[in-house]
């Protein structure tokens, strides 16, 4: 026969094992990966626009280096 000292040993080992809900609650919500979620795909988009304004003036870069290597020929500087 189980005694009522026999159940709270073997609750304690089940809780010592097994995960509670109020273990679960102590850690990560649904909200909380909703917001971690929504934070990434900020940060994503912000990315992708900086990618893309680098983008459009790639050209306008690598003329601008052309440019500057031409004056510094014209006017006999040392390049860099």
């Amino acid at each position: 026969m189980i005694t009522s000292k026999d159940v709270a040993m073997l609750i304690a080992a089940m809780r010592s094992v097994f995960v509670t809900k109020d273990d679960l609650n102590r850690f990560v919500t649904k909200d909380d990966l909703v917001s971690f979620k929504d934070e990434i795909l900020k940060q994503i988009q912000d990315l992708r626009d900086d990618v893309a304004i680098v983008t459009g003036y790639r050209d306008m870069i690598e003329q601008h280096e052309t440019d500057i290597e031409a004056i510094k020929k014209h006017f006999k500087l040392p390049s860099s």
